[in-house]
């Protein structure tokens, strides 16, 4: 019941706001409660430059590292994260593991530690 009441928070406060930065950091607020974060990234994908892009960033202490904003991709590692959004789901990484596939056309060098990401998926195909 957690979880539901969790995105359904989630969800209120993506409809609220017009501005990525602005969302991103509501949502953060809602997710502190139930996860331990370091970092948040909303990214968008540009099929046509094979190229992933951070629109929103927030962390939640200064780091020093430099992550990296737009990640380029292999035609092979861009259609692997457009299945994968596809059929959904969250993808984990842990702490020492190597980045490949959508995994690693998805998440930008410089960011370290555990990592879970997740598609932002329309009925018309993949939004970011």
């Amino acid at each position: 019941m957690e979880r539901l009441r969790l995105a359904l928070d989630v969800w209120r406060e993506v409809a609220r706001h017009a501005d990525i930065a602005e969302t991103t950091a509501s949502i953060v607020e809602k997710l502190l409660a139930a996860l331990p974060l370091a970092h948040v990234l909303v990214r968008s994908v540009d099929l046509p430059q094979l190229t992933i892009r951070t629109v929103a960033h927030w962390q939640a202490a200064p780091s020093g590292a430099t992550i990296e904003t737009v990640t380029s991709s292999s035609a092979t590692d861009m259609q692997r994260v457009v299945a994968w959004s596809a059929r959904g789901g969250v993808l984990r990484r842990g702490r020492r593991a190597k980045t490949t596939g959508e995994l690693g056309a998805a998440i930008p060098s410089g960011l370290t530690g555990d990592v879970a990401i997740g598609p932002l998926a329309t009925a018309a195909g993949l939004a970011g």
